[in-house]
């Protein structure tokens, strides 16, 4: 409805490739914060798709059911990194100003009185998707770490894993906005190592398979889960120097 809205006010030029529009070096002006928003639209779109429609089929497949979970996942977590950038709570020297959404309401003399509002809605929004994140963990942690052929009802965990698991996450989503600047790569990057666990996950025995399909499998899986993470250390040695 937002984007509905919005349009005739939008100059759609700095929307392709779906960049942000750059105002210097590395810097991106303060249209292409939104406009880099503008892809967790679809996927999250895509996801709700997905998620209504899977308890409708008879038999879902159970791999697919983690894979989408986890795309929400990711999802959520690149969102909380652009909501705590457009509130100007976590400082990024890469943006033509640390804080986006003040700039723009500083623009406009009857949206003044929101400014103390703003800090308040980043803090309630990121919190809530704390939240959403935390329970999703809850939901697909147990399906990951059971067993093949363990029963629905049976825990074979080992004691405190999980809670081990959400602590140390629910803990480094609090500490992120307090973190100095280039102390953390770009929350983007977060995306490589989740889909390259994504690949090794599908290394996981699922009873029986034809051989063929099982080679296929053990020659794939790794290769991709390589080809995530090479991009990965390629940008950890461009952000360090």
């Amino acid at each position: 409805l937002l984007v509905l809205l919005a349009a005739r006010y939008v100059h759609y030029g700095n929307w392709v490739p779906w960049m942000p529009s750059s105002t210097g070096p590395h810097r991106f002006g303060l249209g292409g914060v939104v406009a880099a928003a503008v892809p967790l639209l679809g996927v999250f779109a895509s996801a709700g798709l997905l998620l209504g429609v899977a308890p409708r089929v008879q038999r879902p497949h159970r791999q697919l059911t983690q894979v989408a979970g986890g795309a929400v996942l990711a999802a959520m977590l690149l969102l909380m990194g652009l909501a705590a950038l457009q509130s100007g709570l976590v400082q990024f020297v890469a943006l033509d100003s640390t804080r986006p959404l003040s700039v723009a309401v500083q623009a406009v003399p009857q949206l003044q009185w929101m400014l103390p509002l703003l800090p308040v809605a980043g803090w309630a929004g990121l919190m809530a998707l704390q939240v959403v994140v935390l329970l999703l963990a809850v939901e697909l942690l147990p399906a990951l770490w059971r067993r093949p052929g363990a029963a629905a009802d049976h825990d074979d965990r080992e004691p405190g894993r999980a809670t081990l698991a959400l602590g140390t996450a629910a803990l480094a989503m609090l500490l992120v906005p307090w973190l100095p600047e280039r102390a953390v790569l770009p929350p983007g990057l977060a995306v490589l190592p989740l889909l390259a666990v994504l690949c090794l996950g599908l290394l996981r025995p699922q009873g029986p398979l034809p051989r063929q399909r099982t080679a296929l499998i053990y020659l794939l899986a790794p290769l991709a889960a390589v080809l995530c993470l090479v991009p990965l250390a390629r940008q950890i040695q461009l952000w360090q120097g």
